[in-house]
């Protein structure tokens, strides 16, 4: 397991305090980040980043080491957060 990471395996969630620390943190610098590796059925990572950047969350789901998705890929997504 991921030392550092929220790691997601079937319907358990370690390392939960991390996540939870993370979002409750109202004074994010730019390249505050965290990693949340989620486990396929079949084992493979999913890893998805999170980073705070210029007031905004980008997210970034790495599908590349997921034998068994179509979507083999790299994704990205934007969000604004007001405090």
């Amino acid at each position: 397991m991921m030392s550092g990471a929220v790691v997601v395996v079937q319907n358990e969630i370690y390392n939960y305090n991390l996540l939870v620390d993370y979002f409750s943190n109202d004074e994010h610098q730019d390249g505050d980040s965290i990693r949340i590796v989620k486990y396929t059925v079949e084992g493979d990572p999913v890893i998805i980043t999170i980073t705070y950047e210029n007031a905004k969350y980008l997210i970034e789901n790495d599908f590349r080491k997921d034998r068994f998705t179509s979507d083999n890929t790299l994704t990205h997504y934007s969000y604004d957060y007001k405090y």
